[in-house]
């Protein structure tokens, strides 16, 4: 009992110093945002200012007894239904409490550096739990926690919340092996969450969660029990309740109207990646439209003629993050063939219905989305290049794997008492390398004053 209550509080201790860390690296790359935390909002770009809006009229809205998905405010005087806006529900259910204690602009700065802290703990709690090594583990939170492409969309918070993703999978995981009620629940509980957060991140994050629950199944199939299925199944039924009171509006709106695709608004945008950009680093030089060599014109960080995504978002991989993937793939197949699936998956989906190669289209060669153009779904996803924030997982996971086998062949080299030093020092060394190599730069900040000619 005395070892198991000592092993309990060092788990703890130590899971408090890697949130500790990871909320320092956030205050890091977010510099100069924690000096400004009532002046200015962290990130850019017109949806910023969407969000502050919406965050005001809920707050509106609640205070005076009005319904929170309609405003006449809005092509006034007749008004208009927000059951289809993006409304941040997670994020406002915490502002609320907070813009009341410290002002409307340092609380919503605070909840975008909690949930960046939070996008890597929330992982590394995740691959300790599947690979049983902690420094591997912090070496993975850090590729997810501070991926790319999740930081470029700045101008959209609860695009940026995937915490929930690793926390629904801890809890599936903790189910299968341990077979408690009270981690189904959980599991219910973070996978509402995430639709609670933004549906377009549950439609989105779905078949990975699907894929992993039947891959459970089989690993684990030793421990699957008929409770542990009634615990699975117990867990939907909970999320689906706790997600009813918000998206039962927009399920009878969209029952009511004649026009039901009005639910998602069609964006001359088609949303594809560029193959290349998965492995070309925004700093460098790259050649683009007819293969010619041209520099890439800087807006602050972002290009404008980036070969990516678009010119705002950002899916490069990181080559040493892509290093430690291909070895924890050669080291590990076993345990990691399932994430290559889950990769190679996303990733085909995320290039959209046209293959881009360095700014060419090939539209002659069939690509899988096409078979989504033009259905519900994918006006929910609206652009498959948003895809890429899920890409996040299966990398961190392939690349924790291979880390885990690198610090553990090092320590059996050098089994004597610079094993565990090396094993630390190359450990703090991929960190630095992880996060030298992409292409994170200081959050952008907006002023919130308001100009002159507009008063």
């Amino acid at each position: 009992m005395h070892t198991a209550l000592n092993k309990l509080r060092h788990s703890s201790a130590l899971s408090l110093l890697v949130f500790l860390g990871y909320l320092l690296l956030t205050l890091a790359f977010t510099w100069p945002l924690i000096t400004r935390l009532g002046t200015e909002l962290a990130g850019a770009r017109d949806d910023l200012w969407i969000h502050q809006w919406t965050f005001w009229w809920i707050k509106e809205a609640l205070l005076s007894g009005q319904n929170p998905f309609y405003t006449t405010l809005l092509y006034y005087p007749n008004g208009v239904s927000l059951t289809s806006h993006n409304i941040a529900w997670f994020h406002i259910a915490l502002w609320l409490p907070l813009q009341a204690l410290l002002g409307a602009v340092a609380a919503y700065n605070l909840l975008f550096i909690l949930v960046l802290t939070l996008n890597g703990f929330a992982f590394y709690l995740f691959a300790k739990a599947e690979t049983g090594a902690a420094a591997a583990a912090v070496l993975g939170g850090l590729i997810f926690g501070f991926w790319p492409y999740t930081l470029s969309h700045y101008d959209h918070p609860n695009m940026m919340v995937l915490f929930w993703v690793p926390l629904t999978m801890l809890f599936i995981l903790r189910t299968f092996r341990q077979g408690r009620i009270l981690d189904a629940a959980l599991a219910g509980v973070c996978l509402a969450m995430i639709g609670i957060s933004r549906w377009q991140l549950l439609v989105m994050s779905a078949p990975l969660l699907l894929a992993y629950g039947i891959y459970l199944y089989f690993r684990e199939t030793a421990l699957v029990t008929r409770r542990t299925a009634v615990w699975v199944l117990l867990s939907l039924g909970l999320s689906l309740l706790l997600m009813a009171p918000l998206a039962a509006p927009v399920v009878q709106d969209q029952l009511r109207r004649s026009d039901l695709e009005t639910v998602a608004v069609e964006e001359k945008d088609d949303g594809v990646t560029d193959l290349l950009s998965y492995l070309m680093p925004p700093q460098l030089y790259g050649t683009i439209h007819g293969g010619s060599p041209d520099p890439l014109p800087y807006s602050g960080w972002i290009p404008y003629h980036l070969i990516a995504a678009s010119v705002n978002y950002v899916p490069y991989i990181g080559l040493v993050t892509l290093a430690l993937a291909l070895y924890g793939l050669w080291r590990q197949w076993s345990k990691t063939w399932f994430w290559l699936l889950l990769a190679l998956g996303i990733m085909i989906t995320a290039l959209g219905p046209v293959l881009v190669i360095n700014g060419r289209s090939y539209p002659a060669l069939p690509m899988p989305y096409r078979i989504l153009t033009g259905s519900l779904l994918d006006a929910l996803i609206r652009r498959p290049h948003r895809l890429n924030l899920f890409l996040s997982l299966p990398m961190a996971m392939m690349a924790t794997w291979g880390a885990a086998n690198l610090l553990l062949q090092i320590q059996e080299r050098w089994r004597s008492g610079r094993g565990p030093i090396i094993a630390a020092v190359t450990a703090g060394l991929l960190a630095a390398l992880i996060l030298w190599e992409n292409p994170i730069p200081p959050i952008p900040t907006t002023a919130t004053t308001v100009p002159q000619w507009y008063r």
